[in-house]
């Protein structure tokens, strides 16, 4: 494994931080299994070899950025976490098979906010977005399956105060989204078994407000809030047939 990190001042008021990291694994292992079957026709012996290897290779890294300033605070952290993984099971003897899989795994994160005074006023903007990508293989003898996966999702929100006097006026109002798509292919097999490919996806957006109202007087306090939400789901299938 190796790690690195670095921080960085750019100014009396930000700074950078970078962090990265790399793990290398293997691991293997091999077993036999011998079996007798006593049967009125005669001895039946079933011998098996396994070997199996797994190559993992890890990649992690994050850069963020800071800015605190007098009148605002910002502030964005990129990520991603990425792994490129491989299994190889050679099985021979009695029931000889061959199988490998190939799963990578490739995550980006971005987490961005931004907190800002204006006068007696303070809004705050937060953004975290997701992307995940899945483009994996299964390999069997002769068959392979491919299956990919495609994921996104955005939560930002912007968020507002102001104080009146007695009375403290304040808001959020944001939106959360996303699109999950997933395809897979079967090759190899015959077209009587069913469908060898397909295609789906699902979509959501949820759009939201909460407006409140706060009355403080003395040791009592008043508050007076709502909530107001739009959702919208949406739902796909592609069977691959015309």
């Amino acid at each position: 494994a190796v790690s690195l990190n670095a921080l960085q001042r750019i100014d009396e008021n930000s700074q950078v931080n970078v962090q990265i990291t790399f793990v290398n694994d293997r691991n293997e292992a091999t077993s036999l299994r011998h079996s007798d079957f006593y049967t009125n026709s005669g001895i039946k012996t079933i011998e098996n070899r396994k070997q199996y290897l797994e190559k993992s290779n890890d990649l992690f890294a994050k850069i963020k950025y800071e800015n605190n300033a007098k009148n605002h605070y910002l502030k964005n952290e990129l990520s991603g976490d990425f792994s490129w993984n491989k299994q190889w099971l050679n099985e021979q003897g009695t029931n000889p098979h061959t199988m490998m899989g190939n799963l990578p795994v490739y995550t980006l994160k971005d987490n961005f906010s931004i907190m800002k005074k204006y006068g007696k006023r303070l809004v705050t903007l937060q953004s975290k977005n997701i992307m995940d990508i899945r483009p994996q293989q299964l390999y069997v003898d002769s068959l392979v399956q491919s299956i990919n996966q495609h994921y996104y999702e955005t939560n930002t929100d912007v968020r507002g105060s102001l104080r009146i006097g007695r009375f403290i006026l304040s808001g959020q109002i944001g939106v959360n989204a996303g699109e999950h798509r997933f395809t897979s292919d079967l090759v190899g097999v015959p077209d009587s078994i069913g469908l060898l490919m397909g295609k789906s996806s699902f979509t959501f957006a949820r759009f939201y407000a909460t407006p409140s109202v706060e009355y403080i007087v003395r040791d009592l306090d008043f508050m007076l809030s709502g909530d107001m939400s739009y959702n919208h789901y949406k739902y796909s299938l592609d069977n691959g047939q015309s």
